[in-house]
């Protein structure tokens, strides 16, 4: 071992070594082991658990005396009694010590008190460092606590956040609290209502595993408050009247229809009454133009819609501050009485509206329209371009393309032709009848010479007319364009003969005041509001069809209401915030599949006859017999290998 002392040269290991020299090691005192190091004059961070200090730099004074040693004159061999506070002081690097300490008392008396303040003065300063650091350390915890804290923060207004999108303010509560009955708000109750009614065991069940939602007989309770009576519902009117809106949002259309009852007499014990047995139920919806809402406005039992109480209701409507633009409905006897009463035909498709002296624009709904135009050309034919058309020619289409598995009129079947009763009511059967696809058939068997003795140009002109394979945008976006295809259409069934009769059908008609109303109705919202375009999906009678059908699927499979079960329903329905499986965009659902292209050829196509060819080159014969296939076969793959290519 060496002594730490910095300079001093003792070392047991050393051949010069002296035997008498001992080495103490470090003390365990923190001030003593600092005073220590301090005297060791070494500028490096040395491991003191391994360093000593030989007896040249201790004084006879830092030694513990041994009286008994002393006066049997022994001295142990590794005896190192120094003294708890001894601090080496002789013999250190840069001090010129005095060796005879023993013979000068006072001196060493000095310097011993030297020696005792530098070792306050460094216990002292040691103790300020150890406060300094412990504050700090205090601070830094600190400071790492608040920081989680803050990040626990966040973290749990993430989460609340998230839970707010799904659960109210009383729902929380009722899971924070489940002891303590929350206060349930109407949009409670309105949820609830919805879920009830999607079904009612399964509502039951979320009660059991403690969902947070209004017990059944406080749905009950809530249901009673609100009396739903015919004629304007006023009450149910308020929900729409307290909602933020724009002069645009407050744009609005009435469209109007009537859903068939069972009938029959019936009890309400609510109301302790007999209500008769009505055949219909006749129900005004009213909806935004610019923005997505509806609300029904009135509803009566075997009601028809009159001049009068269709004022009645704009009238309201207007005091309640919305703008009645427009009504819609079907063109049934009843509504046409109405149109007449209105003084309302294809030359004038306004009245005045009785409020605010402004015009309110008539349209029939477009998905009868189409019903209509499909049940007339099946069941009369058109006289079309001078031409008779009818669905004769598209029995003979069908004949010629179905003789194998493959057919490019997949879309229609004679069945679909000759449908009967609800069948008949069906948009889709009449859109795929009046189809592009459909069109291009005709066209391809007529070039073929399959169609013969058949007036096929002359249909497949007005089917595709019918069916405008444009892509279009909100119609008031390419207006020029979208002018251009309606006068086409109006002028289309303006001149149309239907059974050698010389004047309009009622569909001919509907079709151009609908159009008309439509050109007249962009006008005079542009020059009031401002508008640049109409989303003409909401100009239909959709709203009302899917809110029937949401009324209907309240009963489950008991979907043929009577009078009483049906005011309640449509009580739930309106508390329910009128959710329903309502279409936003049309009546038909939009059929992707790729029509047949006469026109040109696929490019994808091309690619499969090129892949079919290498196949014969390598095969043969067995491959050989696609070439051997009728037109009609062909046109089916040719079809086919379109869709797969477009698909991939």
């Amino acid at each position: 071992m060496r002594c730490a002392i910095f300079g001093c040269n003792s070392d047991n290991e050393s051949k010069n070594f002296q035997g008498d020299i001992k080495f103490h090691t470090f003390p365990r005192k923190a001030d003593i082991v600092t005073a220590w190091k301090i005297a060791c004059r070494r500028k490096d961070n040395f491991n003191i658990k391994n360093a000593y200090i030989c007896n040249k730099h201790f004084s006879e004074n830092d030694y513990v005396r041994n009286l008994k040693h002393e006066l049997l004159g022994y001295k142990p061999k590794n005896w190192r009694g120094l003294k708890e506070d001894a601090i080496p002081t002789l013999n250190l690097p840069g001090r010129v010590e005095n060796p005879d300490n023993n013979n000068d008392r006072k001196q060493r008396e000095e310097l011993r008190i030297k020696r005792k303040n530098q070792l306050e003065l460094i216990a002292h300063i040691l103790t300020e460092n150890d406060e300094q650091n412990r504050t700090n350390t205090e601070h830094d915890d600190r400071d790492n606590i608040i920081k989680a804290q803050q990040e626990k923060i966040a973290q749990l207004e993430r989460e609340r956040k998230a839970i707010e999108g799904i659960f109210t303010t009383a729902q929380l509560k009722k899971i924070i609290h489940p002891d303590v009955r929350p206060r349930w708000t109407i949009e409670d109750v309105s949820k609830a209502i919805i879920l009830h009614s999607a079904g009612p065991r399964a509502y039951r069940l979320l009660l059991k595993k403690n969902l947070p939602f209004p017990a059944v007989s406080t749905l009950r309770k809530w249901l009673s408050k609100i009396k739903i009576v015919p004629g304007i519902l006023s009450s149910i009117f308020d929900i729409i009247k307290r909602k933020e809106m724009n002069v645009r949002d407050k744009i609005c259309i009435l469209s109007f229809d009537e859903m068939k009852l069972r009938k029959e007499y019936t009890f309400d014990k609510a109301d302790d009454e007999i209500l008769s047995a009505f055949s219909y139920a006749q129900v005004v919806m009213l909806r935004g133009l610019h923005s997505k809402w509806k609300q029904p406005i009135f509803f009566g039992y075997d009601c028809k819609l009159t001049k009068s109480i269709l004022f009645e209701i704009i009238e309201y409507v207007q005091r309640s501050g919305f703008d009645v633009v427009g009504v819609v409905s079907d063109l049934g006897g009843g509504n046409r009485s109405l149109h007449n009463e209105l003084e309302v035909n294809e030359n004038k498709t306004w009245f005045i509206n009785p409020s605010n002296k402004e015009k309110i624009f008539v349209f029939a709904d477009v998905p009868h329209l189409i019903k209509l135009i499909r049940n007339n050309f099946v069941d009369h034919g058109f006289i079309f371009n001078g031409k008779q058309i009818g669905k004769k020619i598209v029995e003979r289409l069908t004949d010629e393309t179905n003789k194998s598995d493959v057919s490019i009129t997949y879309k229609i079947s004679k069945e679909d032709l000759n449908c009967k009763d609800a069948r008949r009511q069906k948009v889709k059967l009449a859109t795929k009848l009046f189809s592009h696809t459909i069109s291009c058939a005709l066209t391809r068997c007529g070039m073929n010479g399959k169609m013969d003795g058949t007036n096929w140009q002359e249909c497949a002109d007005f089917f595709k007319q019918a069916d405008n394979r444009q892509r279009l945008k909100a119609y008031g976006l390419q207006l020029e364009l979208q002018n251009k295809i309606i006068d086409t259409m109006t002028n289309t069934f303006k001149h149309i003969g239907i059974n050698q009769k010389s004047t309009l059908m009622p569909f001919q008609k509907g079709i151009i005041m609908t159009n008309t109303s439509l050109k007249l109705l962009f006008n005079d919202l542009k020059r009031r509001f401002g508008i640049s375009y109409i989303l003409t999906y909401r100009l239909n009678q959709d709203v009302l069809e899917n809110y029937f059908g949401a009324i209907r699927a309240r009963g489950g499979l008991h979907d043929h209401p009577n009078a009483l079960e049906f005011r309640y329903r449509l009580r739930a329905q309106i508390l329910g915030h009128n959710e329903t499986s309502m279409s936003e965009h049309a009546n038909v659902k939009e059929d992707n599949t790729p029509s047949l292209q006469i026109e040109e050829t696929h490019l994808g196509f091309q690619c499969f006859k090129g892949l079919l060819q290498q196949e014969i080159e390598d095969i043969g014969t067995e491959i050989e017999v696609v070439y051997e296939l009728e037109d009609m076969e062909y046109d089916g793959l040719e079809n086919i290998a379109g869709y797969v290519c477009k698909k991939n």
